[in-house]
């Protein structure tokens, strides 16, 4: 099995190429999509920026979302880094040959690198809706991680919504074949979430994060074997919740999961 990885350079993702170097289930082909990153003078612009308006709105929401939300991400970062330690994904080990950096997930270049290395399935995660000409390089399957229990939550910021709903039943992770929808795909293998884990939409990310690095392995040991099992989405009840997107986050919703306050009913 020829297996690649799309996602963001990000720990999460190179401890779940670690892990599967552990498995004997290396990825023939890594595909790192590029985020913009802020370095040298960007980097101290956007210093000072966030300095001089931490002062000047030290009181306003926002910025005080933005605190508490700096605090969730240190401790969920602290939260990675000693499940990396225990399961020894803190090291370096070789990294497949064939390491590509990709700006556009759906560039014709991308499908062309997939069909070069004869990709069996490739894994998907962190990483912006693929069209069919990405599917269609494949051969066998497209696998994404969606964090949720599926076919609620579909679309962004999954956890965040769950926080706001205080609707951990449908906290966890999904992993799913890709289809041509948005998170519409067959099921293939569900994590719930761990109480403990549902505390704010940092922990409760991080948390579902190494639910996709214990998961994916057991999964693709499945796949290999042909004794996966497939659960139509359309043979669940239907979902409850909205397929949500970025823009639908506004400043009362932050409100409300980071600071315990409705601003919309001025208490």
């Amino acid at each position: 099995m020829r297996l690649a990885i799309m996602t963001p350079r990000r720990p999460q993702s190179e401890m779940l190429i670690r892990r599967l170097g552990q498995v004997g289930l290396a990825p023939t082909l890594v595909l790192y999509h590029q985020k913009q990153d802020v370095t040298g003078l960007g980097r101290w612009k956007k210093w000072v920026k966030d300095t001089v308006r931490s002062i000047l709105f030290f009181n306003s929401i926002l910025e005080r979302v933005r605190r508490v939300r700096l605090s969730n991400e240190r401790a969920s970062s602290l939260f990675l880094d000693q499940f990396a330690l225990r399961h020894s994904l803190d090291r370096d080990q070789e990294l497949p040959k064939a390491v590509h950096e990709i700006s556009r997930v759906n560039a014709e270049e991308t499908a062309n690198l997939l069909r070069a290395h004869d990709i069996d399935i490739l894994f998907i995660w962190g990483v912006p809706i693929i069209r069919p000409n990405i599917i269609a390089s494949v051969r066998r399957m497209v696998i994404n991680a969606h964090s949720s229990i599926l076919p609620e939550y579909r679309g962004a910021k999954s956890e965040f919504w769950q926080c706001y709903h205080q609707d951990f039943k449908h906290a966890g992770v999904t992993l799913h074949q890709v289809d041509v929808g948005v998170d519409t795909g067959d099921i293939l293998m569900q994590v719930k979430a761990d109480p403990a884990d549902c505390v704010n939409p940092e922990r409760l990310r991080v948390s579902n994060a190494i639910r996709v690095i214990e998961g994916l392995p057991v999964l693709l040991e499945t796949v290999i074997s042909g004794s996966y099992r497939r659960t139509s989405q359309a043979d669940l009840s239907s979902s409850r919740t909205p397929t949500y997107r970025m823009k639908d986050v506004g400043i009362h919703h932050y409100s409300r999961v980071y600071l315990g306050i409705d601003v919309e009913a001025g208490r």
